[in-house]
């Protein structure tokens, strides 16, 4: 993690948990997926806190003894295309993420993308600075009574919408599934059913979806082609310039698609904060100055603001605060099995899977200490030797589990 997210995580998880580790980001990818393997290999690890640049599934993990797997796995921040929930879940391991705390600086930072592509104000910035004070090519748009199409109308989607609205832009969104049939949409947003009607609707588009197998190049040709339809024009018959502000994965694009667009005038700019391989295959596509001007590039930086590091930082914290309460002393004002009293080698099947049981499971022991064969199908119970279904085994509520 950064130093100002991560500043003031040790001395706050020191407090309660003395042991902590960190691992420099100045090393590749790999290299840090390496070290972090070795540390977990010699020391494991009960919370794991991990940025996007470290890939969490079975290169990390695979080769570890369960005893020195992580518990709880952190992705500080919103996106979670490195972590392999799937093999995670296999494992028993529980995931999570800090997915509100870069919202505000996300959605000022689409905002910006799109002032510069309506403004020019990368290349007038550049020609100032080369001795030139020629305006002549530097006239723009306002923001003001255009469309504004997002899709993914999450956290980041909606308060993107807020600010567009304050620019006096109309706002269409994709609706998101999770959105109750009868609930309205927000006051000064429509709602459309299909990408495809976003587009046809929309003078800009910025895309906020996570990377999956179905959102993967769901900006194509169709949608690009719609979005820029030169028979749609503004007022007074001026021609459009349409422009994408992607602030997802750069992947959700078709690279085939956005360069055609640029170099056949269909769109006027593309932005996007999370450039990757397809995005230097598509610089090198280019095959003119005019269409790669019209490429921008910013390196992740969505959430590099103080006051979304500082969240960032403190959201970690709170996490790791969780899970240490999920190992709380035994003692008889706890009612847990006085038997089980400091041996440490029986603390990991005390957990808490608040994401899964509507209530805290304690595994019943044998005389042996072994855990109970359970039955629970659930991989992170079966991990720590919790029932679900209650057989075999204690229910406690929370209050019961952290005595408070």
């Amino acid at each position: 993690m950064g130093q100002r997210a991560a500043g003031a995580i040790p001395e706050k998880i020191r407090r309660r948990c003395p042991d902590n580790t960190s691992v420099s980001l100045d090393a590749s990818p790999e290299a840090l997926v390496r070290s972090v393997r070795t540390h977990l290999a010699s020391f494991g690890a009960d919370l794991l806190v991990v940025r996007g640049e470290c890939e969490v599934g079975q290169r990390l993990l695979s080769s570890l003894p369960s005893g020195n797997l992580p518990l709880h796995v952190v992705r500080a921040g919103s996106g979670m295309n490195n972590i392999n929930k799937d093999y995670l879940n296999s494992l028993g391991v529980v995931y999570s993420n800090t997915p509100d705390v870069n919202t505000a600086s996300t959605a000022d930072l689409t905002l910006s993308h799109l002032l510069d592509a309506c403004r020019s104000l990368s290349r007038a910035d550049q020609q100032v600075k080369q001795g030139s004070l020629d305006r002549d090519g530097l006239f723009g748009v306002t923001l003001s009574g255009k469309k504004l199409g997002i899709v993914g109308f999450g956290q980041i989607g909606q308060a993107v919408a807020a600010r567009a609205k304050g620019f006096g832009m109309q706002v269409c969104a994709l609706r998101p599934r999770s959105w109750p049939a009868d609930k309205p949409a927000p006051e000064g947003v429509e709602f459309a059913d299909s990408v495809d009607e976003v587009c046809e609707q929309a003078d800009f588009l910025t895309l906020h979806v996570p990377l999956t197998p179905e959102t993967r190049g769901m900006i194509g040709m169709a949608q690009l082609q719609k979005l820029g339809d030169p028979n749609r024009t503004w007022s007074n018959s001026r021609p459009r310039k349409p422009v994408v502000v992607n602030m997802a994965r750069g992947a959700v694009l078709d690279y085939t698609a956005v360069a055609w667009a640029l170099q056949n005038g269909a769109l006027h700019v593309v932005a996007t904060d999370v450039p990757d391989e397809g995005s230097d295959k598509l610089l090198q596509s280019m095959n003119n100055l005019e269409a790669l001007g019209k490429l921008r590039f910013t390196p992740h930086i969505g959430g590099q603001a103080e006051e979304a590091s500082e969240a960032m930082g403190v959201a970690v914290v709170k996490a790791a605060e969780r899970l240490l309460k999920q190992f709380v002393d035994v003692s008889p004002k706890n009612r847990m099995l006085p038997s089980l009293a400091g041996n440490a080698a029986l603390r990991r099947p005390w957990v808490v899977f608040q994401q899964h049981c509507p209530v805290v499971l304690h595994c019943r022991h044998d005389s042996a200490g072994e855990p109970e064969k359970p039955a629970c199908g659930f991989s992170a119970c079966r991990r720590y030797g919790l029932n679900c279904g209650g057989t075999n085994y204690t229910k406690l509520t929370t209050k019961d589990f952290l005595g408070s």
